[in-house]
């Protein structure tokens, strides 16, 4: 907080958030009446001469006709990037193209620097994912389902719930039946060391040994799991098949980073977690 002037939030993540200085506003399904509300939230800013904001994250399709309005007004606009330049998406990739000189983007990976740079502008920047808990509030969102931890099986979380290697998770899996698995997607067969979890609080994290992460190493090149940032908050160690993701996160967290193929063998036969 004590780094901006304002911050505005969509209301419906109010109940969750304990920071009492922040704006919300109202984030409509409809169109027509999101682009009126963050219209609003332009002339706002614009009468506190706000020179310089930052995009969380940002709706394309509405967001292109603001940021011409905010280039105007000579504000600089940065944004934090996400899946939002999937090369796949070629309408969006296009209209990112329009607005590309009048932001400057924020990446996660070094992939990612290289392919705005390829693609779009220099005007590009690494920073670091936030590495933080779930506060009291959070933890209200999810179910409180009872697990019992055997202490003779080690029990690894698998919180992937979509673009999941299932060929890279299934020989996982089938390769350590002595290991429990707690997984949250519902695409995953249940199998007799699966269950499946809806949700999962913070006292079930702490409790696991691992977490793992089949990721289609195809579609992380240029994007990250949150799952590994919210692991290492916990300290747990993370698992993650060769690819990308492996290669940049582990020459940044090399403790806390294993491989699914060559680490993973030696850490089942520890008696303790580090």
């Amino acid at each position: 907080r004590k780094d901006f002037d304002y911050i505005i939030l969509n209301k419906k993540i109010k109940k969750y958030i304990e920071n009492k200085n922040i704006i919300y506003f109202l984030y409509y399904e409809n169109i027509f009446l999101r682009f009126y509300s963050l219209l609003k939230i332009y002339n706002y800013l614009i009468s506190k001469k706000v020179n310089k904001i930052l995009f969380l994250s940002y709706d394309l399709k509405i967001f292109f006709f603001i940021s011409f309005l905010f280039k105007l007004k000579k504000v600089k606009v940065i944004l934090i990037e996400h899946d939002t330049l999937n090369p796949k998406k070629k309408f969006y990739f296009f209209l990112n193209k329009l607005i590309n000189n009048l932001v400057i983007r924020l990446v996660y990976t070094k992939e990612k620097l290289n392919f705005v740079k390829k693609f779009f502008s220099n005007q590009v920047n690494i920073i670091n994912h936030p590495i933080v808990k779930d506060n009291n509030r959070l933890n209200k969102l999810y179910s409180n389902k009872k697990i019992i931890f055997d202490n003779s099986k080690k029990v690894i979380l698998i919180p992937s719930r979509f673009n999941i290697d299932f060929v890279n998770l299934y020989s996982f899996i089938n390769s350590h039946k002595n290991i429990l698995f707690l997984v949250l997607s519902k695409k995953v067969k249940i199998l007799d060391n699966v269950i499946f979890l809806e949700n999962i609080r913070d006292n079930i994290l702490k409790k696991v040994d691992a977490i793992y992460l089949p990721l289609d190493n195809s579609i992380y090149r240029y994007r990250v799991s949150s799952w590994i940032y919210k692991g290492i908050a916990y300290s747990k160690k993370i698992i993650l098949d060769k690819g990308f993701t492996y290669n940049f996160e582990k020459k940044r967290f090399s403790n806390l980073i294993i491989s699914s193929k060559e680490d993973i063998d030696f850490f089942l036969k520890k008696k303790n977690i580090d």
